[in-house]
């Protein structure tokens, strides 16, 4: 890894680390509230780029306005939707994911008994019939599969906290170290 690391100041990582695990602590504690939460910033976000879409059809210079336009009537309905009916958003979007993960599965699988020669098949069977799981999972209950993939997500953001605690340690050691010589530190950044 570069040095650039070393650069970083161990605070700063310290306090990404600790906002990281407070964080997926509270997304773990409250995952539904977590989930709708995120899918009311996501209608906002959709909202807004959907009125510079609108905003973009009324220059004179843009082309495509027709498609501008959709799009930006398009984004306002998903706005609504996921700002006035969150938890039926948040469930739409779980299904139609475990509808791709089926496809994607069933092209995988397809992909792995029609390749030709000495491919490792097993690799794609296996992502493939993984996907299909997952898919049927969601499919089957995107309403707890929405819950369990916000608690997920909080697990990944207190794993992440400890990866930025660790680095901080890291940093911190480096910069109280003199700087002859390799150390500890960089043979653990490297």
């Amino acid at each position: 890894m570069s040095k650039d690391w070393y650069t970083l100041s161990p605070t700063g990582l310290l306090a990404r680390g600790v906002l990281g695990i407070a964080f997926g602590v509270m997304v773990m504690v409250w995952p539904i509230t977590s989930g709708l939460a995120f899918v009311m910033l996501w209608g906002f976000w959709v909202l807004v780029d959907s009125l510079g879409s609108l905003g973009q059809t009324l220059r004179s210079d843009t082309t495509g306005r027709m498609w501008l336009g959709l799009l930006g009537l398009f984004g306002l309905v998903a706005a609504f939707l996921a700002i006035v009916t969150p938890a039926m958003t948040a469930v739409a979007a779980t299904w139609a994911v475990g509808l791709w993960l089926l496809l994607r599965g069933g092209v995988e699988l397809a992909g792995a008994f029609g390749a030709a020669g000495d491919t490792s098949r097993w690799l794609l069977v296996l992502s493939g019939v993984l996907s299909m799981l997952v898919g049927v999972l969601l499919v089957t209950n995107p309403g707890r599969s929405a819950i369990a993939l916000a608690f997920w997500f909080g697990v990944s953001m207190v794993l992440w906290g400890a990866a930025h605690l660790g680095l901080a340690l890291l940093v911190r050691r480096h910069r109280s170290v003199p700087a002859s010589g390799s150390t500890a530190g960089d043979a653990a950044l490297r």
